[in-house]
């Protein structure tokens, strides 16, 4: 990375459930550092964490408490790239950024602004996930588009035909990626699952949404 990109400053170590203080390090981190850019990989904590602070970045008044709920940011974010390790989390592709505080209270940022610019899916960097994060990420997958496609209220034909196609893929696919990630990675189809079953929730957030 420092020969494609001199400039640059890493924050590592983020937990599971990212906490609000690891949102505020970014937003700290990313001041000090003068930078003008994010990216984002790994699984969904990371990029819940990095999607935080990018809203708090771009509402420097507010807390993240303040920034819970529906369409509290409303301000264009820093250029954001999302670059996922699993393929069940989809925060790739979606408006909402989940931290917690130090009650272990979840705070859920949801914001059309937050969807990262750039989602770059290489199924290289999935071989290595052991089978059973690899199945728990899969299984996510499934439920979203099966929950997308069940929803009584703003689903459509397109979201219910996304959802479909995601269930197939899903099911043809999570066995070969349980068993062998190195096959998976011969067939670069797998992670398009997740971004059909999260671009159905987009769709029918866009419609909840004013």
């Amino acid at each position: 990375m420092e020969e494609k990109l001199p400039a640059w400053s890493g924050l590592h170590g983020v937990t599971a459930n990212p906490k609000i203080e690891t949102a505020e390090q970014i937003v700290a981190q990313f001041r000090a550092e003068g930078c003008d850019s994010m990216a984002a990989i790994g699984g969904g904590s990371p990029m819940d964490a990095a999607k935080a602070a990018a809203a708090r970045l771009a509402r420097p008044n507010r807390s993240v408490g303040q920034l819970k709920g529906l369409l509290k940011v409303r301000r264009k974010i820093v250029p954001f790239a999302a670059v996922p390790t699993t393929a069940g989390t989809g925060s790739e592709t979606t408006i909402a950024a989940v931290v917690t505080d130090e009650t272990h209270h979840k705070y859920a940022v949801n914001d059309l602004c937050l969807i990262p610019r750039w989602a770059i899916l290489d199924p290289t960097l999935m071989v290595s996930l052991p089978a059973g994060v690899t199945a728990e990420t899969g299984l996510d997958a499934l439920t979203h588009a099966v929950e997308a496609y069940i929803g009584r209220f703003y689903n459509t034909r397109e979201t219910r035909s996304l959802a479909r196609q995601a269930v197939a893929a899903i099911f043809q696919y999570l066995p070969t990626a349980c068993a062998d990630g190195a096959e998976a990675e011969a067939n670069p189809v797998y992670p398009v699952p997740v971004i059909f079953s999260k671009e159905d929730f987009i769709r029918v957030a866009r419609r909840v949404m004013p």
